[in-house]
Parts: C-alpha cells; structure tokens; sequence
C-alpha cells in the first residue's frame, strides 16, 4: 500500500490531499536502532492531537516486530503536551518476544521530552470461539444523518455524521454516537488500520465524562491516558459506529469507555480514557 493508492470517484482535489496529510502522519522516518521521526502539524491550535501521536507510535512499534503478529491491545499516558511545528521523535524498545506474544515501549519524543509513553502487546493469530457480550446500540444509519466537518485537514479524510447531527451542520451538543469511515479507499493493511482506529478513537472522547452543566477550564484540560483493545479487523472505508459513555468524575479526573463496531454489529475494538477535566 502507498499514499497516492487513492481511488478516484466523486471526491474534490481537496478530499485526496486531506488524505493524504493523513497517511502523511504515519509514514514514519527510520533513524537506526529503533528510532524514528514522525511529522507534525504547524499548526492547528496549541497543542498535538493525541489520537495522532498514540497512532505514530503504534505505526513505530509495528514496524520492530513480525509483521504476522498484530497489536491487540495498547496502554498509554500522555505525559505533557504535545506542540505543533516540533521535531518528534519515537524510541521504540523491545522488551519480549516470545513465541506467539511480543511487547513494546513506545516513547514518543519532543525536545528530548517524553510525551507519550505507551506499552503495546502483538500476537501471533490463534483460533478459537468467537463471541461478544452486547449489542451495537439501535441508532439511525449514516445515510439518514448529516456530516460534521471535522476542522483540521488530516481530520477532514474522514466522512463522520453523529446521531445528534445539526441540520445547519454546526457542533452537536453530544459528539457521541456517531459514524465514521475514511472518505476514500487507500487499500486493505491491517497495521495501516489499526493505526487509524487509534487515530479516531481519541475524536470527542476526553469531554464524555465530563459532569453535565459544569463549565470546564478548556486551558486546564487534556488527556491523562488512553487504552485501545483491538477485537476484530475492520476496513477504515467501511462504516464504523462509535460510542461512548461516562464512568466516573471526581477528583478533576473523568474517565469515560467507548466502543467501534462494524455496520454488521460485529465489536471492533473497545476504548477507555481518563482525562482531566477541571472545572472553569
């Protein structure tokens, strides 16, 4: 798979190069013993995208393994801001291979800083029953909702319509549930999949927890850790469902657990975020 494997169809010049400032993100440089450099934006507020770096860092820790073993899960903590327009840096060191597991710490880099730390778990594929516990939420399709326009260009590759969509196409008072695939097809990679599943699952998810009419301290928030388990394969050109709920809020801590599933119902992945949430 290359970033220009991209099919033509009804889309604007402007929804190829979205895409590929997204598949930009992930097309990491080898610097030799396990060290890579990954762009960063220039811009786009005062700080780096988390579901950006956290898929960087998979991208990196994937490409030090077997390519049969694939991520099945991932925990990470975002230890200080990321900043746009930043040489970063991704160390990647092995700490097992064994015959059927392998683990990685990923440490993503700016100005000699840590700002994510993440361990990640491969598996080599293993037979057995497949089964989930819960059904996908009983909600409208993506065709019967309008789309919301994610704001950042890499973010813009991708078609996402909440369930509580605006009809004027502004912000919903609720992000989550809602649907997302990328706009068009670059080709089936499992490893390029899974990193783009850590990429959207940190869209909306940091505010979910947050306690209902309590006005937050925008300045004061951002994500403490996230967690992906990764299920079941997915095409990122398929429709995903993603929601999401609360758990706890105290301390100005909320966590919140989500879940992907395919338009078939079937569990892609599960997620769960704590981030701080401090009140204004």
């Amino acid at each position: 798979m290359t970033r220009d494997a991209f099919q033509a169809g009804e889309l604007t010049d402007e929804d190829h190069q979205n895409l590929h400032t997204l598949m930009a993100t992930l097309d990491l440089d080898p610097k030799g013993d396990n060290l890579f450099q990954a762009p960063t934006p220039s811009s786009g507020g005062n700080r780096v995208y988390g579901g950006l770096v956290a898929g960087q860092c998979l991208r990196a820790a994937c490409m030090t393994v077997d390519p049969e073993r694939m991520p099945h899960s991932f925990h990470a903590y975002f230890t200080r801001r990321g900043k746009p327009g930043t040489e970063l840096f991704v160390q990647v060191q092995p700490t097992r291979d064994g015959r059927t597991f392998a683990t990685r710490h990923v440490s993503a880099l700016q100005d000699g800083e840590p700002i994510l730390e993440m361990m990640v778990s491969f598996q080599k594929p293993e037979s057995g029953p497949d089964h989930q516990f819960g059904a996908m939420p009983d909600v409208p399709g993506p065709e019967e909702l309008s789309p919301f326009e994610l704001f950042w260009s890499a973010g813009a590759a991708f078609d996402l319509r909440p369930v509580f969509a605006k009809t004027d196409g502004s912000r919903p008072s609720r992000l989550h549930p809602f649907w997302i695939r990328l706009r068009t097809d670059i080709g089936y990679d499992p490893i390029t999949a899974s990193c783009l599943l850590v990429y959207l699952s940190d869209m909306g998810i940091m505010g979910v927890a947050a306690v209902p009419g309590v006005e937050l301290n925008r300045g004061g928030s951002g994500s403490l850790d996230h967690s992906v388990w990764f299920h079941r394969p997915y095409d990122p050109r398929a429709w995903l469902l993603y929601t999401a709920e609360p758990i706890s809020n105290g301390g100005a801590r909320g966590t919140a657990r989500g879940s992907l599933f395919s338009a078939d119902g079937r569990l892609v992945a599960s997620l769960a975020q704590e981030a701080l949430l401090r009140p204004l």
